[in-house]
């Protein structure tokens, strides 16, 4: 039984280091440095501290430092992460996302990924028995290589739905870490390739709303061990 269905809610926590914001298109990032940002960016014109630009070697990647969220521009995508687990960061995040996008509307857009990670309590399992390793797999390995099969092993069970009134499909995976780490990701999908930008700015809108419905499925996926 579920815990949503026994009446209290799961205790897992949220991964903010899986919980983002993706827009994928042929981005500029020199243009998306901290000054541009505050500059032409409505939500981001008064920070309550004054952004820094972090730029990271191997491999190369840069971000933008706000107090509650980080903004990482590439040239493939533009991905805006939470620093903390509040609702009220993600419905920034969804403004802000829409403001970049309405000043720069030349950028392609060909997809947009609102992902969301929870990282399971020791008490709780998946609710399926079938996202653990299947030990079937394990002992039928060939003799040279069960031979020297370690005890520390990792699995991911993924599903994709497509729903017949959403403009989104949703992959969710069931990853099970060698530390022993469960962890349920959520990825909502959106293709919009050669889509208006009205469309697009609807699905920038959604990253809100798109946590309530992951928040109701994580209850509904994890049971008490």
């Amino acid at each position: 039984m579920s815990l949503l269905s026994k009446g209290r809610l799961a205790i897992s926590s949220l991964f903010l280091e899986g919980t983002n914001i993706l827009i994928r298109g042929a981005w500029n990032q020199a243009i998306l440095h901290p000054d541009w940002l505050v500059k032409h960016v409505p939500s981001l014109s008064e920070p309550s501290s004054k952004p820094t630009l972090e730029m990271m070697v191997f491999p190369f990647h840069v971000r933008v430092v706000f107090e509650d969220f980080f903004i990482k521009p590439s040239q493939e995508s533009l991905t805006i992460e939470p620093r903390r687990d509040d609702p009220e960061i993600f419905k920034k995040i969804s403004k802000i996302s829409e403001e970049i996008y309405s000043q720069l509307q030349h950028t392609p857009i060909t997809g947009v990924g609102h992902n969301f990670a929870f990282i399971l309590d020791a008490e709780e399992v998946f609710i399926s028995s079938h996202t653990v390793l299947d030990e079937t797999v394990k002992d039928n390995l060939p003799d040279e290589l069960s031979a020297m099969l370690g005890p520390d092993m990792a699995s991911k069970l993924s599903y994709s739905f497509n729903f017949t009134d959403k403009g989104y499909t949703l992959n969710l995976t069931f990853d099970n870490a060698e530390d022993g780490t469960r962890r349920l990701n959520f990825n909502f999908h959106y293709n919009l390739k050669n889509k208006p930008p009205e469309e697009v700015n609807q699905v920038l809108a959604s990253f809100s709303e798109s946590y309530t419905i992951a928040e109701k499925v994580k209850d509904a996926m994890i049971k008490e061990d």
